[in-house]
This record gives structure tokens, C-alpha cells and sequence, in this order.
């Protein structure tokens, strides 16, 4: 029987040496983990965060809109790669102060193109406050193994991105749209340019940010190609990430599929990226989590490989729910997405004769705290997750538990999420 005190000593044991924490692998999104993936890295710094790289809006989708170009060249979507390897990052670290702040920066939504490429070419040419003050600080310089200044491995991936988006735009008659930019985005882009624009190219560039910044933990690829997502809604097809989850048919998703590009919307499917399944081999825990349910979550889940990877490691497998709907989860319970998740995998497993509980042992789902409604960051508004009725399959348990920030919230305390996790593996 699991006590509160032998949970309490387990997360005490690692807290004291996380480098030897366990090994916990998370499909997840950009967003909808950040806070509990920053609780788990001061227990293990042997987290998988395995995610997707199909997203199509924001300030990836204005990468891709010029560097992605049909039977021509690829560019896979790096932001939610690059959100992860940010809370990941060691923010105690002399000099990475600076180096945050920058990465962080956003340029201006609204303002002159020609404007903000001032803006970035002053950071470029190490004339911008932030990357004066990355040169200012001494301590910086020994962020990075190499004998390379800090400011100038920066400065250096920021010029790649720079020339590579002036030859684009010169051969291809395209225009780089720099509003609301993200700094961090266009450094990755630059590494990925500079190891040799490819899907290996982004594992060596999150290598080399993972050195750089000291990050706690693994951020894998789901796979190693430049593609989409398209859904089916009733009787709806939409293409691109971005109007999926934004989904303004008011309609849950019937079916999902790769596509390798928005412009010939060709069905393709992926490759799984062989360090995911080798992150599935070694986990002492799996868990799916909360965030953007179709587009971060199912969407690995459908790459070939990963069902059977996950049926035959023998671990804890947990479904975190979301704790509030949204627009990909229109009309369902937290017992609906724990059967589509269950019948996903076992659709996809290369056996399907295995039942649910050999892909989700547990279900962690929210006490519906009542009818309290919140706007989504696309204007509509969506209530708590019921727990909805039925069973989930045998073998599959369902902890409902309070686990909100405080009363009326729509997020989970990270602190009481992470120690939940670390109950079931105490079991």
C-alpha cells in the first residue's frame, strides 16, 4: 500500500540527485505541459518530451510560409520544440539571464516590416541592448563548451537565418513577414540552416541548444519530416494545424491524417523518428498529456511504431485530461478521451488484439467543480471536462481528483500533478 510518506521520501530521493530521476516520457504539445514539465525537471532530468512538428501558425507558420516550398525544400515546425527546450533550460546558470531575455523577445505585432528588419539586423550586427547586455556579462562566456563567445554563436545562427531568408526571397519572389517574430524561433531556424537544413540538421540544432542552455531533459521530434495535418469533421475536411485547432465548426474530429504539404494536400505517412521509440524502450513511465488533444496528443499517436513500442513496455501509462474543453474537444468527457486515445493505439498497434490497458493504465481526470465558463484564446467559450459515464476498459483506473490551482481555475497545480505521478509509480 502506497502512504503519503513513501511518496514524500521517493520525491526526496530524487530531488536530491534529479540526474537520476526517472525516466518519464511525455507526448506533448508546446504549451499545455510547460508548468507541470517545469515542476518534473526538479525531480528528473531524464524527462522525453516527445512532440510534434506539424504546427502551421503564429510565428512558425510564418517561417514555413517561406522557407517550406513544395518538391523544393523542407521546414519543419519549431516552435513548440523551442518553447520546450526554454522551460527546460537552466535559468540558474551564470549569464543566462541575458540569453533568455533574448530568446524570449518577441518583435513588435504591429509595426513596419522594413522596421523590423532593422530591428533584427541590429541584433545581428551585436548592436541591439539585448545582445549587449549577453556581451556585457563575462559569466556568459561559459555557457557553451566550445571557447566561442556566447553573443557570437547567437549572433552567427541569426545571420544563417538571415542570409538563408534573403536568398529565399530573392530566388522564390517570397517576402519574410517578421511581425511578432520570435527570436528564439529564428535562432533554431538559423542552427537547423547551419547543420544543413534536414531532419537530422533540427536534432543536431536541439543538441547544440540543449548544450548551450544546460536543458534538463530530452525534447525529441515525433518524426524527422516537413509535413501537415489535415481533419475530418462530419462531413468538413480542414488542412493545416492551425484551423484544426482553432476548429470553427464547432464539430469534434472524426479523423486525422499527415499530409505533405497545404498547397497538393497529398495523404502521406510519417516515419516514426527511432529515438522515440528508443525514449518508449528505456521509460520507467508514459504519460500523454494534457494540451491541444488532436494536434500535440493523437497526432504522434497515429505515426507507425509508437502503439507497439508503448503495448510492450510494462509501466505506468498515464492520460492526463484536460482539466477545461476547447475547441478540440468539443462535446466530450474525460472518459471519451481516454476510449479515443485507447482506440487509437489499438488501431494502430501492428497486433490489435490487445485491450486498452496495455496502452492506458490510468486516467487522471479534474472533479467537475461545476458549470463555470472561460474564453478560449479564440474568443469561444467552453466549461470544465466533465468525467462523463462508462468504462474506459478493464484494467484501466480512473482517479478523479481536485487538482485545480484553486477554485474556479482552469489549470492544474503542477505541484499536486507531479506528486500524483509520483504516487502511481510509488505503487
Amino acid at each position: 500500500m502506497t502512504t503519503i510518506n513513501t511518496v514524500q521520501s521517493l520525491m526526496q530521493k530524487y530531488i536530491r540527485n534529479p540526474s537520476k530521476g526517472p525516466k518519464i516520457v511525455l507526448f506533448t504539445g508546446g504549451s499545455g505541459v510547460r508548468s507541470p514539465a517545469i515542476e518534473l525537471a526538479k525531480y528528473t532530468h531524464r524527462t522525453r518530451h516527445i512532440i510534434n512538428t506539424t504546427d502551421s501558425g503564429g510565428s512558425t507558420g510564418m517561417l514555413r510560409q517561406v522557407f517550406e516550398l513544395p518538391g523544393k525544400h523542407e521546414f519543419p515546425a519549431i516552435g513548440d520544440i523551442r518553447s520546450r527546450l526554454f522551460d527546460l533550460a537552466n535559468h540558474e546558470i551564470p549569464g543566462y539571464r541575458e540569453v533568455a531575455k533574448l530568446l524570449h523577445y518577441r518583435l513588435p505585432k504591429y509595426a513596419d516590416n522594413n522596421i523590423l528588419r532593422r530591428v533584427l539586423s541590429h541584433i545581428i550586427r551585436g548592436n541591439h541592448e539585448l545582445i549587449r547586455a549577453i556581451r556585457k556579462n563575462s559569466n556568459n562566456e561559459n555557457l557553451d563548451t566550445s571557447s566561442i563567445p556566447t553573443s557570437i554563436i547567437i549572433q552567427n545562427a541569426l545571420k544563417t537565418f538571415w542570409d538563408t531568408a534573403s536568398t529565399f526571397e530573392r530566388n522564390y519572389s517570397l517576402t519574410l513577414d517578421l511581425s511578432d517574430a520570435s527570436i528564439g524561433n529564428i535562432f533554431l531556424a538559423g542552427l537547423y540552416f547551419q547543420y544543413g537544413g534536414t531532419g537530422e540538421a533540427l536534432q543536431t540544432a536541439i543538441y547544440f541548444y540543449k548544450q548551450l542552455a544546460d536543458v534538463k531533459g530530452e525534447v525529441i521530434p515525433a518524426h524527422l519530416e516537413s509535413l501537415h495535418l489535415a481533419a475530418r469533421f462530419k462531413d468538413k475536411t480542414l488542412y493545416g494545424q492551425h484551423l484544426i485547432t482553432q476548429n470553427s465548426l464547432s464539430l469534434p474530429v472524426d479523423e486525422l491524417w499527415y499530409i505533405n504539404d497545404l498547397e497538393n494536400k497529398k495523404k502521406v505517412v510519417p516515419t516514426v523518428n527511432p529515438d522515440v521509440i528508443k525514449a518508449i524502450q528505456e521509460a520507467d513511465m508514459i504519460v500523454y498529456g494534457m494540451g491541444s488533444f488532436e494536434t500535440s496528443l493523437r497526432s504522434i499517436l497515429i505515426i507507425p511504431g509508437i502503439a507497439e513500442a508503448i503495448r510492450r513496455r510494462n509501466v505506468p501509462k498515464v492520460l492526463i485530461t484536460n482539466p477545461v474543453l476547447d475547441e478540440e474537444t468539443i462535446r466530450m468527457t474525460a472518459i471519451n478521451c481516454a476510449c479515443k486515445i485507447g482506440n487509437t493505439l489499438q488501431d494502430m498497434d501492428t497486433d490489435q488484439s490487445y485491450d486498452y490497458n496495455n496502452y492506458l493504465t490510468y486516467v487522471l481526470a479534474n472533479e467537475y467543480p461545476g458549470a463555470t465558463m472561460f474564453k478560449s484564446k479564440y474568443g469561444n467559450r467552453f466549461g470544465y471536462m466533465p468525467i462523463g459515464e462508462g468504462v474506459i476498459g478493464n484494467g484501466v483506473k480512473l482517479l478523479q481528483n481536485n487538482l485545480l490551482t484553486s477554485q474556479g481555475a482552469k489549470t492544474y497545480d503542477p505541484a499536486l500533478l507531479v506528486e500524483l505521478l509520483f504516487s502511481i509509480m510509488a505503487k
